[in-house]
């Protein structure tokens, strides 16, 4: 078998990826990265960051899932940004993974999160127009709530 793919809730499958391409070690679409302000937009999916560059977003690139290898640590510490902005996917598999993130990076990066509207998954469930709302609206990260006593 020389591609495999994942599938998403049991649906069929979303993405193919040839075998002997070890997704882990890259970065997607790393030879078109161009930093903006200093930051990196993290995304999970290889279609998400073709979105976001199709917008105009040069910074955005994929961890091809919702975690990032060792390998892709050392390469994003070898980029010329201090700011990660985790636009990971708006399910339970992105906020941990964004969880697992700031825990890697913590003491290297400044966090923000890009917050996607009520109802969308991932960024190719929105608009230009919504996506340059998300992220001229970037919250800090980790968001601290806090539980109000009376």
């Amino acid at each position: 078998k020389d591609f495999n793919y994942t599938s998403v809730y049991g649906n069929e499958a979303k993405y193919y990826i040839y075998n002997h391409f070890k997704a882990k070690d890259y970065f997607f679409p790393m030879n078109f990265f161009k930093p903006k302000d200093s930051s990196v937009i993290i995304v999970e999916g290889l279609l998400d960051a073709m979105w976001l560059h199709k917008f105009g977003y040069t910074n955005a690139l994929s961890i091809v899932s919702a975690d990032v290898s060792k390998v892709q640590l050392n390469k994003l510490k070898n980029l010329d940004v201090n700011t990660v902005i985790l636009c990971l996917d708006n399910d339970i598999a992105g906020e941990k993974g964004c969880e697992r993130l700031y825990k890697k990076l913590k003491s290297h990066y400044i966090f923000k999160k890009a917050v996607l509207p009520d109802g969308k998954k991932d960024v190719q469930d929105c608009s230009k127009e919504e996506l340059d709302k998300v992220f001229k609206n970037l919250e800090d990260y980790p968001i601290i709530k806090f539980k109000r006593y009376e």
